[in-house]
């Protein structure tokens, strides 16, 4: 969850959010009615949009979580959105019990029934976390196997990089992308199946190369000490073999780092815009 909280867009956790509180509000509008006919219509709408807004901010409120957390290193996390749902159920609890005849009495014993707000807010902000990250994950679809791997290939491009653009030594970047025969699979079944696909490339290059897992359907590897002209012997290897491994080849794209002007980020890019290009034309 923490992956898919960091890498959504805010416009994403927003629209989340709003879904979240429209369902949940509404939910607990029609038992408070229920439980406390009486209210003011006043005090009730005020307090199911003071409930609304703060349920809405869920998204930035749990990324900010997530922020603090790695910022200061604290495994156990800020639980800000159960304090904020505590806050809200506290005042949202108070409007509704404002002219409710039962306030004098609960008045004498504490200003509000501090135990059930507390049940209350434990219970939906448990419960709206839950609903919200349901309905994100279906708002943004994402490649886990893409955010978790994507820093892998920095590790082994980093160094590199610095190596060719001082040296001026020749690497050829390619990216290969499969085609898994299985559209509805899941994602475990997808990782076991790149990660095979991964070390049958890693068997067909040098101690020196390196290789990994990019996305759901591609793989990179960077062949050092080659230009392009030379890395075709490697490629045409990796393709046969992954093909007699029962693997599908659709593409493979490569570029020939010496010859970039721009950031790796931007080489990267560019590739995975020829892989996708190739993608869309060929269907």
């Amino acid at each position: 969850m923490e992956i898919l909280i960091s890498h959504s867009e805010g416009s994403k956790l927003f629209l989340a959010g709003c879904i979240t509180a429209a369902a949940s509000t509404l939910t607990v509008g029609l038992l408070t009615y229920l439980l406390f006919p009486a209210t003011t219509p006043v005090y009730r709408i005020g307090a199911i949009i003071m409930l609304l807004c703060s349920t809405i901010l869920i998204g930035f409120v749990l990324r900010f979580e997530l922020i603090l957390s790695r910022r200061y290193r604290l495994s156990g996390g800020i639980p800000i959105y159960y304090v904020l749902m505590f806050l809200g159920w506290f005042f949202y609890t108070f409007l509704l019990l404002m002219d409710s005849p039962s306030m004098e009495i609960i008045s004498r014993v504490l200003v509000l029934p501090l135990v059930i707000v507390f049940v209350g807010a434990l219970g939906y902000g448990f419960l709206t976390k839950k609903l919200f990250f349901y309905v994100l994950k279906n708002l943004s679809q994402p490649d886990y196997i893409s955010l978790h791997y994507r820093e892998q290939i920095w590790e082994h491009l980093k160094p590199i990089w610095e190596s060719v653009r001082r040296y001026k030594d020749p690497c050829t970047l390619a990216l290969i992308r499969l085609s898994f025969p299985q559209p509805t699979a899941s994602i475990l079944e997808i990782l076991n199946y790149l990660e095979s696909a991964n070390r049958l490339v890693r068997n067909q290059l040098r101690l020196t190369d390196r290789n990994g897992i990019r996305s759901k359907n591609t793989l990179y590897t960077l062949l050092l000490n080659t230009d392009l002209e030379v890395a075709e012997i490697p490629l045409k290897r990796i393709q046969e073999a992954l093909v007699s491994g029962g693997y599908t080849v659709e593409r493979i794209v490569k570029m020939d780092l010496r010859t970039v002007e721009t950031s790796p980020t931007e080489v990267l890019s560019t590739l995975e815009g020829e892989l996708d290009a190739a993608e869309v034309s060929s269907h």
